[in-house]
């Protein structure tokens, strides 16, 4: 592969994305605060900041203070006008749809959550979203010049680049639905579709309890199972889709020398549907998921008895992918807060005691309540982390 000097333009070019995109993360700044963090002269980068003010990227801002006033001259703060530019981040499930709208600097100013039909089409649910976004767009009265993208996090295998979803059985339709086209078609903007429970982690990675974290993974507990991981602040993925599709390993070989040869994999037993049917077939005063997380916060022997034999099953899961990758974290997300922490106690419990840290060096295992701000402000980062790249790095 040949590589060219960077001329002057582009060296300026990637300099400006990137104390933009730091300013985007930061909120509010110092210019000798970037200089520090970038390593840039401080001319250089007063030169950038006057002429991203110009341009009416970056204002300056005025800090509440804090103590007594120091003496000499303050320092100038600046945060990106979060007026100039958004995004949308939209999380889909069999479920439904929840669309957050963020402004530049990352802040949300439009809420919207739509519930599907149990036998929704793959067209209505398209149309809906579509209904969505554009109803957010207009409560909140943008300049559509200023929507840079919008961002998606579905359920199943995701080809990334062509925007659709490869595998997802629980959604009629959706496997191969131009769901990218449809939507770029409509809006005239960039639209990023990936697999909703990697974009989930990744988010935790960035803004929530993974922050900092080197390498993490996560299970989703919800109409499925899904599964991401995470290293060094970068999704897995391979071949142009999205992989660790976790839900889909194999948990109990006993049926595949049937006729039809179907193994029972981890989301048979794990999705919510299969928690609450298994448990309801062992105790009987268990009717519904409000009965069965009520009992299992009151730790109800009963309710215990009959989740621990799900656990087991979660346990191997996590055992084997453990192994292979070593992650720093382990993230335990679903849409109820007491599920979430039963489960991360479990395979907290027997990650620290069947395993020599010299193989097995998880440090934190993590519960998590399924948060729609998170899923997708994830989403709406990849309009935002495209937006920040420079022409060499869109061609690469």
């Amino acid at each position: 592969m040949n590589s060219y000097p960077l001329r002057s333009r582009e060296i300026r070019q990637a300099n400006e994305k990137m104390i933009l995109k730091i300013m985007h993360r930061t909120k509010t700044i110092s210019q000798s605060e970037v200089a520090l963090r970038t390593g840039l002269q401080a001319s250089t980068v007063f030169r950038i900041f006057r002429s991203l003010e110009q341009r009416n990227l970056i204002q300056e801002v005025e800090l509440q203070k804090n103590g007594p006033e120091r003496k000499g001259r303050k320092p100038a703060y600046y945060s990106v006008n979060q007026h100039v530019a958004y995004a949308v981040g939209i999380d889909i499930s069999s479920y439904g749809a929840t669309l957050l709208l963020f402004d530049f600097s990352g802040t949300t100013v439009e809420e919207k959550t739509v519930s599907f039909a149990k036998n929704v089409s793959i067209k209505e649910m398209s149309s809906t979203i579509i209904e969505l976004i554009d109803m957010s767009l207009k409560s909140v009265e943008i300049d559509r010049e200023a929507l840079l993208g919008i961002g998606i996090g579905a359920p199943g295998i995701v080809d990334i680049q062509k925007g659709e979803v490869v595998r997802y059985a629980r959604f009629p339709g959706m496997e191969g639905y131009p769901l990218k086209h449809k939507i770029e078609e409509r809006f005239e903007v960039p639209v990023y579709v990936h697999n909703n429970t990697s974009v989930i982690a990744l988010s935790e990675h960035r803004y929530g309890r993974a922050q900092g974290k080197n390498s993490l993974i996560a299970f989703l507990i919800r109409a499925g199972v899904g599964g991401a991981y995470i290293d060094r602040g970068r999704i897995f993925e391979s071949q142009g889709k999205t992989a660790f599709e976790a839900g889909h390993i194999a948990v109990d070989l006993s049926k595949a020398s049937s006729p039809d040869n179907e193994m029972m994999t981890l989301e048979d037993y794990m999705a919510e549907d299969a928690i609450l049917k298994a448990v309801q077939a062992r105790v009987k005063k268990i009717h519904n998921w409000d009965d069965l997380l009520f009992h299992l916060e009151k730790r109800d022997e009963e309710v215990l008895k009959a989740m621990n034999q799900l656990v087991d099953i979660l346990l191997g899961a996590v055992r084997n992918i453990a192994l292979l990758l070593n992650p720093e974290v382990i993230l335990i997300i679903s849409r109820f807060r007491a599920l979430s922490q039963f489960m991360a106690e479990a395979v907290d419990t027997y990650i620290s005691s069947s395993f020599d840290p010299k193989c097995i060096d998880t440090h934190k295992v993590i519960p998590l309540q399924y948060d729609p701000v998170i899923a997708c402000k994830g989403a709406a980062d990849f309009v935002f982390d495209d937006f920040f790249k420079t022409d060499q790095e869109q061609q690469n």
